[in-house]
């Protein structure tokens, strides 16, 4: 599997990966964030990879969108 280059491109894959499950469990950003007990903002942030989540919001992420957190460390599928 491939390395993320630096924190931003780990950041990039961490939001396209939330808003690709998101969409797959089908709920939306004010869902998530609420679900996160985060605004909609940090989460638009989070998905468009200007944000990276702490260890606490990853392991949540992973639970409310059933995955493992680790997918969300993956390069996004193309």
């Amino acid at each position: 599997m491939r390395q993320a280059k630096d924190t931003q491109e780990l950041a990039t894959w961490v939001g396209a990966n939330t808003r690709r499950f998101r969409a797959k469990v089908g709920m939306t950003q004010e869902q998530l964030a609420k679900a996160l007990k985060l605004s909609a903002n940090y989460l638009g942030l989070l998905e468009r990879g200007q944000r990276m989540p702490s260890f606490d919001t990853i392991f949540t992420l992973g639970q409310v969108l059933r995955v493992a957190p680790s997918d969300l460390f993956k390069p996004p599928a193309r």
